[in-house]
């Protein structure tokens, strides 16, 4: 794909439009940009122009440190490429939806937490990247859970009893933790509780996991809405 396919498709992505066929590394890219100048909502237009100099150094930082470019790698043309049509977009974006996750992780508990996929941004970025497996704007869902070694809590037949039973063994899992979350989120076990989604998305956010975060942000988000 071209770097001028790339960047209209990046373009429309940040104007919440769907892209049929785009590279799902810069779609994710693309995504997570929109979800940053989301939180910046509340400023006017004019205000925006003011503050231009702060925001793009706001954003340069954060794809620099968390989403975009590992620090092996920044010397790459591309990090200066990229950065750049994406600062010059700042304004672009069209409508107002946070991003979530409605997937269960894998538990991996045979693994140290350092090898978790939420307590490291290398193996996380570099897993989802290959996948594609965000979900974005709106009403689309996930229908291919992971698989896990684990059972009690297994994606396929994710059950709310098994989780919280493995929750007494492994208090600090935050892949876990998500998982229980999103069983209240999305009410796979009949019992859908936004409350307690927010509590476990907030203690697997506190772990580290950048899904757990995501969640626990697009949940408070909704919920502000109805106030």
């Amino acid at each position: 794909m071209s770097k001028h396919q790339i960047q209209d498709n990046f373009m429309s992505v940040l104007q919440g439009k769907k892209v049929p066929g785009m590279d799902p590394k810069w779609r994710v890219i693309a995504r997570m940009v929109r979800n940053i100048m989301i939180k910046e909502d509340n400023l006017e237009e004019h205000l925006m122009e003011k503050r231009q100099q702060a925001f793009e150094k706001r954003i340069g930082k954060v794809l620099q440190d968390r989403y975009l470019i590992p620090k092996q790698k920044r010397s790459f043309a591309y990090k200066h490429w990229i950065l750049a049509f994406i600062l010059g977009a700042s304004g672009v974006y069209a409508t107002k939806e946070y991003v979530h996750f409605t997937k269960p992780l894998p538990l991996e508990l045979t693994h140290t937490q350092e090898e978790l996929e939420g307590q490291d941004p290398k193996l996380f970025w570099k897993k989802w990247f290959k996948n594609g497996t965000f979900i974005m704007f709106g009403h689309r869902y996930l229908t291919n859970p992971l698989p896990t070694n684990i059972g009690g809590c297994d994606p396929d037949q994710i059950d709310l009893e098994g989780c919280l039973i493995l929750l007494k063994k492994y208090p600090s899992n935050p892949n876990l933790l998500f998982n229980i979350g999103l069983i209240y989120h999305m009410g796979f076990d009949g019992e859908e509780d936004h409350d307690k989604a927010i509590e476990f998305y907030k203690r697997a956010a506190a772990l580290g996991n950048d899904y757990g975060r995501v969640n626990y942000e697009y949940l408070i988000n909704q919920n502000s809405k109805k106030q």
